[in-house]
């Protein structure tokens, strides 16, 4: 599913979730604001979410 992502999206999810890297810190190896790091990775969770069948956030089955 991560192909299926933007670049920028798919490196700043891999840097947070699989190097542990702050938000901040992702921001900084990307060269981004901190609010557009946010933005992506907020943008690539919800990709992700739709293209692996999960609920929206908040909602439950």
């Amino acid at each position: 599913a991560l192909e299926h992502l933007r670049p920028r999206q798919r490196d700043a999810l891999l840097l947070h979730y699989s190097e542990g890297l702050s938000v901040e810190d992702v921001a900084n190896s990307l060269g981004i604001p901190v609010g557009t790091a946010k933005t992506e990775m907020h943008r690539g969770r919800m990709k992700l979410r739709s293209l692996l069948g999960g609920s929206p956030e908040g909602e439950t089955a």
